[in-house]
């Protein structure tokens, strides 16, 4: 398998922190229109969503719903925010084809552990938890270089990432350990705070742990797995 993986540093982009408790929103299906709604506990975060759609993502008639995760956490213990290890989002769907499974058959993408995995009996998706939304998982590529893709912003360094050009086999769940000695640091990207980035659903990244006593929020835009990203590069 051949990645061309790309990141894409938006600029400056304040994002809203809370000032007491966690908070967190996970994968909640959206229509992009022209002004999107968040829950009331969420709200805050609605002007900075808005923005990111009005001047970055432009509507795509047959890849309208996309996927709202913010984060918001205090650190009581130095520890990761998110998902540790390198790994790929990838596009937020089942895919039939995909063969991550180090056994060879059909493996676990989106989210790692647990997450999404193709039926083919039934031919839909399955998991091993529930989305807290009426919402039916798509079928579609999971690693693509041209389809899908994710925005994320937030109040700290928390991640870095890789882009370029890498050849080697997307594990379950988007593990990347088969292509880990091409991610080197001369093409390393370390995701500073209050920046917007773009990146393919592919990328590798991996999570920073944050200090004791900081917070960090996180908000991201995972793109519909059918999405040209090609008008955003």
């Amino acid at each position: 398998m051949k990645l061309n993986t790309k990141i894409k540093n938006l600029g400056f982009l304040h994002c809203t922190d809370v000032h007491d408790g966690d908070v967190k929103l996970n994968v909640m299906p959206f229509v992009h229109t022209a002004c999107v709604k968040l829950p009331p506990t969420f709200q805050r975060w609605e002007s900075t969503l808005n923005e990111i759609l009005t001047k970055y993502v432009p509507i795509q008639e047959k890849a309208k719903t996309h996927y709202i995760t913010i984060d918001s956490k205090f650190f009581t213990l130095p520890e990761s925010q998110r998902r540790e290890g390198i790994h790929i989002d990838g596009n937020f769907c089942a895919d039939p084809n995909f063969q991550g499974s180090t056994w060879g058959g059909n493996g676990t993408t989106w989210g790692g552990k647990g997450g999404v995995r193709y039926n083919p009996v039934t031919k839909k998706a399955e998991t091993d938890w529930t989305l807290p939304y009426d919402v039916e998982i798509p079928i579609g590529d999971y690693v693509s270089d041209t389809k899908g893709g994710i925005f994320a912003v937030s109040t700290q360094v928390g991640c870095h990432a890789w882009e370029g050009r890498f050849k080697g086999r997307i594990l379950d769940g988007g593990d990347c350990a088969e292509i880990q000695p091409q991610l080197i640091e001369a093409n390393k990207t370390i995701l500073e705070k209050n920046c917007l980035y773009f990146m393919t659903s592919n990328t590798p990244h991996d999570s920073v742990p944050i200090n004791q006593g900081i917070r960090r929020t996180f908000l991201r835009i995972t793109l519909n797995h059918e999405y040209d990203n090609r008008v955003l590069r």
